[in-house]
Parts: structure tokens; sequence; C-alpha cells
């Protein structure tokens, strides 16, 4: 082949070269047109979405304008109940302090009022009642006769006395003797019960020169012998004690114990005569405090 011929090939290698480049450069620039024109397309959809304005459904709107016009009313109401229901706790407390004063002053005036009448009762009772008092009514002080003591008791209450029971002891005791047993036993109470009406008496008798149910009998025959006599008026004194239980006609126990002491006095050689005196013991002398 010659020289011309290969150039002339060449040059036409070149011109196809050229016209492939020039199709390749419009096709791309037909390519880069369309893809302008797709994204001028796109750009209103994408500022669509990217819009800072958010627009809600029409009834998620509404809702939410009728909840922001609503919240303050709601709000005050909370408030106001909240209030109430403060306001109603502490009314309640008032009222139950108020109501448990109110019980706490009954509950007093119905127990002053209780006490009142148990008083009244007792009062009652206490001046209407049975009220036995005891005394010594005679003395038998004469040598040759027994030492006799008669005791009365008087019923000085308005109603009758019950179930009255007496036990009484008569006992010669020396001077010198301390512990002195002011007990009355089982055999020197009266037997049975009796009724002593109001302003009526129960008498009792004794003889301290005889059988006093608690030791020997000071002489052998129950009689005031110079023995005897001696001896009270030198170391021993007479002592009466005892007790007495009855019961009211309000079916109340009562009960009174007694003790004297028979002093005697010799009489002197200027002529006074021999004087005898009872006095009460410093114990023994008691009464029920069951009114």
């Amino acid at each position: 082949m010659t020289p011309k011929r290969l150039t002339s090939l060449l040059e036409s290698f070149v011109r196809a070269l050229d016209t492939f480049k020039a199709a390749l450069d419009q096709h791309a620039k037909a390519i880069h047109e369309q893809q302008q024109a797709a994204e001028r397309q796109r750009e209103p959809e994408v500022q669509q979405i990217i819009n800072p304005e958010l627009r809600l459904p029409v009834a998620v709107s509404e809702y939410c304008r009728a909840q922001a016009e609503t919240q303050p009313a709601k709000e005050r109401r909370e408030r106001i109940r909240t209030f109430l229901e403060i306001a109603a706790f502490l009314a309640a407390a008032i009222l139950a302090y108020f109501t448990y004063s109110t019980l706490q002053q009954v509950k007093r005036q119905a127990d002053a009022a209780e006490h009142s009448l148990k008083e009244s009762g007792n009062a009652f009772r206490t001046d209407e009642r049975a009220w036995v008092a005891f005394d010594i009514l005679n003395l038998i002080f004469q040598k040759g006769y027994p030492l006799e003591i008669v005791t009365e008791f008087t019923n000085s209450g308005k109603t009758p006395a019950l179930k009255v029971q007496t036990c009484q002891v008569a006992e010669i005791v020396e001077n010198s003797r301390r512990d002195i047993d002011l007990s009355c036993p089982d055999k020197a109470r009266s037997p049975g019960f009796t009724i002593v009406m109001p302003g009526r008496h129960l008498h009792r008798l004794s003889n301290a020169a005889g059988y006093n149910w608690k030791g020997p009998s000071p002489t052998t025959d129950g009689l005031l012998n110079d023995h005897l006599l001696h001896r009270l008026s030198h170391d021993s004194r007479v002592f009466l004690y005892g007790r007495v239980d009855y019961r009211d006609v309000f079916d109340k126990p009562h009960w009174i114990t007694f003790c004297s002491i028979l002093i005697i006095l010799p009489g002197t050689v200027a002529g006074m005569p021999q004087t005898k005196n009872w006095v009460d013991c410093q114990n023994g002398n008691d009464v029920n405090t069951n009114h």
C-alpha cells in the first residue's frame, strides 16, 4: 500500500472517530438535559416535603384547637375540685372535732347526772335505812350476885333492821395485859336472827363473873365474891366488847363493833364512895362505811 493510500485511510478513521465523539457528546448532552428536566420536575415535591409548615388533618386540627380552648377551663376545674376536696376534708375534720367534743361533754353530763342520781339514791337510802346503835343499859355490881351487864341495841333509823345478830363478850382482864383479843367467837353470837323495828330495842345480858366463851370462868359459881372485888379494885378491869350485824330494807349489809372498859375507883377513908364508870376502848369501836 502506497503512503498516499495509508494517509487517506487514517484521515477517514480520524473523521469517523470525530463523528462518533460528536455523537457521544450530543448523547451525553441529551442525557444531561433529561436529568435536569427530571430534577426540575421533582423540585416542587421536594419543596413540598421539606416545607417547614406542618399541615395536620382537619379533624386533628379541630381536636387540638378544642383542646387548647378547653385546657384553661379544665385546669380551673381541677384547681376548684382540689380546693373543694381540701375544704371538705377540713370541714369533716372540724365537724369530727366538734362532734367528739360534744360527745365528751354529753358523756361528762351523763356521768355527772349518773353520779348525782347515785348520790341522791345513796342519800335517800342513808336517810331511810336502819341505824343500830349500842349502849350499856345497866350493871349489877354487888357481892353474891352475878356481875351482870345489860346492853341495849337500838334502831334509830326510819326502817326496820333485818337479820339482826349480836355477839357480845364480858371478860375480866388484868391491867398488865396488853394483847387483848377483841374478836367475838361464834359461840357468843345470838341464836338465829331477829328484826328490830324503828325506835325499838334489843337487849343482851352478859355475866363477867361467869363463862365468857373465851376462857375459864373467873369464879366457880359465876358470882361476884371478895377475891374478884379485890381484883377489880386493884389490878383488873372488865372489858365488854362485841359486834352487831344486820341488813337494811335495801338489802345492804351493815355492822358495828363496840368495846367498853369498866373503871372502878375504890372508896376513900374520907368517905368517898366507890365509883364505877364505863369508858370506850382505844380500839374496837367501828362502823362500816357502806351506807
